[in-house]
């Protein structure tokens, strides 16, 4: 079915939707997705976030089977070492930070989704809104999601000796070893959020995948003004870098957005 589509829509990308919804090891995702990007290069990333936030009777995004959704996000993106990173570690760039509504036919009895951009919002950087730069945008990465409207123009940055500007969000760079990187995440934070209620972010971390296996925060901690800044020495092997945010909600899943990756390869 890969090859027929990339014969018919050469320039396509394709999704894991809810990749977690449906399995018994939410590992399995690893499989699934190096099998699909072992194929072509149609198959990019993963839905971080379901569809169907309001929830219902099967709960959010539909998780009823053997896994439930972590603060509203898929537990191979939101468990830090699980399949996301394990996908990065070893080298695949994928693509997760995705929040998608999966809007289905409105039913006025049970209110089942949010309407498109109402809750869930992806947020492209592409370099014009048509149907190119969209595709374009998406291939390359360059993109982040949030729940709840809390933030907005989110850019994961990488800056080290050498580079004409920062890296940004699914970009790839060569750093020596034991040269010092500076990571900054920035963000404009809304008034409020998307029911009119007081907003902010009360914490942010920057996740590091450590090439071959690993994965941990690297720092953590309140982005005043806006901005979130650490360093780095780039060690004996390649490391990927990833952001998120979170406003926590009392007696409910907290609000977050995440970004896709920065990789960093040694020369």
């Amino acid at each position: 079915a890969l090859n027929w589509l990339k014969e018919i829509a050469p320039t396509a990308v394709l999704f894991h939707n809810h990749p977690s919804r449906k399995v018994s090891l939410v590992k399995k995702n690893v499989s699934q997705m190096k099998g699909w990007m072992d194929i072509n290069d149609l198959v990019i990333g993963m839905s971080g976030a379901p569809g169907h936030q309001i929830g219902g009777k099967r709960g959010i995004g539909a998780y009823s089977y053997h896994h439930t959704t972590v603060d509203r996000w898929d537990p191979a993106v939101a468990l830090i070492g699980n399949a996301w990173d394990i996908l990065l570690a070893n080298g695949q760039d994928v693509w997760a930070a995705r929040a998608a509504s999966d809007f289905h036919k409105f039913k006025a009895k049970n209110a089942a989704d949010y309407w498109p951009g109402q809750f869930s919002e992806t947020w492209l950087y592409a370099p014009d809104n048509s149907e190119a730069g969209i595709l374009k945008a998406l291939r390359a990465g360059s993109f982040f999601a949030a729940h709840g409207h809390i933030v907005r123009k989110v850019q994961l940055e990488v800056m080290a000796d050498g580079l004409e500007r920062p890296a940004q969000a699914g970009e790839i760079i060569a750093v020596p070893a034991g040269k010092e990187i500076s990571v900054s995440l920035t963000m404009n934070i809304p008034g409020t959020d998307w029911q009119g209620v007081e907003n902010r972010i009360d914490r942010v971390e920057i996740i590091q995948i450590n090439e071959g296996g690993g994965a941990n925060i690297l720092a953590a901690g309140n982005p005043l003004g806006g901005k979130f800044a650490t360093n780095l020495v780039m060690g004996d092997s390649g490391i990927v870098l990833r952001a998120r945010g979170i406003r926590e909600m009392p007696d409910e899943p907290s609000l977050k957005f995440y970004t896709n990756p920065i990789r960093l390869r040694l020369p």
